[in-house]
């Protein structure tokens, strides 16, 4: 005989964690399903870091009702050292103090702080639009941002935010920030553009503002999983790990049974929150309908993050390179042999445990399935290797041991069949639509509002509980975010 319950959350990552403790915390009984991703505790996707929710309507909304606001703002702490921004002549700090900063980003690029300070101050009148947009929104983002009729609307109310070609919106800054900016965008959000054209400045002015605030992590052994995961377990989500091997629905439910185990289970509505949407791609395709098969193939990864990993000497890397960096080149974009955003690296080193005198260093660099099937991957190896060496001048005497190379795949692609790029006053911001031609079947997470980052993740989680919700007898979900905040 199968259990039975009123929801099941397929995923693993921030955003399943967020839509369980949701449900839960409304009074339904939820089954969370695991496939692998809650088990990557170092997951180090920039999305998953934790961000200041005081800038953040619906980061303070879902923090708030699920009680954790204060334990996250107690329990929280900002890396030391903090996020380093590398180019090959000089070095910068992320530091959350903006006076402080303007004056140390002044000075490395060769800017006076008032330009600075004006630059950082344009992104955040275009964030605080787009968060204007977000919450005011008539339909919740997932269902098509706003739909046709309305989105005619809020490209003429938000002109600036309707502009793709970010080279618009920021022409007037400083060349050299404006290329730091950009570089930091696939790093992010699950996004990975061909050119700053096909981002829309709301996607570029929201991410980086949110993450020029400050970012944190959770203090002592915890991290923002667990953390969530433990809520989760107190609120009486079941917690299942494995491979599902039959999804499929019956009648006005699904039915579910993991590989290798003997239980089944089955539940009135279900949620994929898993990055690559792993749940609904195992329901028959039969079942799935014409447009829901179409949304699941647009969803294909077209970008990797390629990673290399080496094993050296604490003693040979220099004090002052920080546990998480982001690495620039100075060419301007006319002049790369890549893409764009390929000319940018992100940096992580982490200590290896039982105190050992070694130190673990990950190089990420994001390119395109194109480049990854073209067999070009052995040029970005060459190139993130030759970066560590200027970084570590005394790499071989470290004794480095080379770890097999591995590519993650970048879930979202920015272009979906059901994504119109000339009425979507927020182009970038929308993947696909939360609800699916299956009436009781849902999609939260990075699919879902790929351009936000860890943002978007709260918000699919909430517009996702809210719809569980309202289905099994709850209050009607208020019709924008702007009147649940009031």
């Amino acid at each position: 005989m199968s259990q039975h319950y009123q929801v099941a959350v397929v995923g693993g990552g921030i955003s399943a964690l967020l839509t369980a403790n949701l449900c839960a915390k409304r009074g339904l009984r939820v089954l969370l399903v695991d496939q692998g991703e809650l088990s990557t505790v170092h997951f180090d996707h920039r999305a998953d870091l934790l961000l200041d929710d005081e800038h953040s309507t619906v980061m303070r909304l879902v923090h708030d009702e699920l009680g954790l606001q204060d334990q996250v703002r107690r329990q929280r702490k900002a890396p030391e050292p903090g996020l380093q921004v590398l180019l090959p002549k000089t070095r910068m700090e992320l530091l959350a103090d903006s006076s402080a900063r303007h004056s140390l980003w002044s000075d490395s690029l060769g800017l006076s702080a008032e330009e600075v300070q004006k630059a950082e101050e344009t992104l955040k009148q275009l964030a605080q639009q787009t968060e204007e947009a977000l919450l005011q929104a008539p339909i919740y983002p997932g269902q098509g941002f706003l739909g046709r009729r309305s989105a005619i609307g809020w490209a003429k109310k938000h002109g600036e935010l309707h502009q793709r070609g970010l080279h618009q919106a920021f022409s007037k800054l400083p060349f050299d920030l404006v290329q730091i900016w950009l570089s930091a965008v696939p790093y992010l959000t699950y996004l990975l553009p061909g050119t700053p054209e096909e981002l829309s400045t709301a996607v570029a002015a929201r991410t980086l503002h949110l993450f020029l605030q400050g970012y944190f992590e959770i203090d002592g052994e915890s991290s923002l999983r667990t953390l969530l995961q433990e809520r989760a377990e107190g609120l009486g989500v079941e917690i299942i790990r494995g491979a599902v091997e039959r999804l499929r629905p019956s009648g006005k439910t699904f039915e579910l049974r993991m590989a290798g185990a003997k239980a089944e289970y089955s539940t009135d509505l279900l949620v994929d929150a898993s990055s690559d949407l792993s749940g609904l791609q195992e329901v028959p395709s039969k079942s799935q309908g014409k447009n829901l098969a179409q949304a699941l193939q647009s969803a294909h990864a077209r970008g990797f993050l390629h990673r290399i990993r080496v094993e050296l000497d604490r003693e040979v890397v220099p004090g002052p390179l920080g546990h998480r960096a982001l690495l620039v080149s100075a060419e301007p974009v006319e002049a790369a042999p890549w893409q764009w955003h390929q000319r940018s690296f992100w940096l992580t080193q982490r200590p290896l445990p039982d105190d050992s005198p070694r130190l673990e260093i990950t190089l990420e660099a994001a390119v395109s399935s194109a480049l990854a099937h073209t067999g070009a991957l052995s040029e970005v190896e060459a190139g993130l290797k030759e970066r560590l060496r200027h970084l570590v001048p005394f790499l071989e005497e470290g004794k480095p041991q080379w770890k097999a190379s591995k590519s993650q795949q970048l879930p979202p692609p920015l272009k979906h069949n059901y994504l119109d790029t000339e009425l979507d006053s927020l182009t970038g911001l929308g993947g696909l639509a939360c609800k699916t031609p299956l009436k009781n079947a849902f999609v939260a997470g990075p699919q879902v509002l790929p351009g936000l980052g860890s943002e978007g993740l709260y918000f699919t989680a909430l517009q996702a509980a809210d719809y569980c919700a309202h289905h099994h007898g709850g209050p009607k979900p208020p019709a924008n975010l702007s009147s649940r905040s009031k």
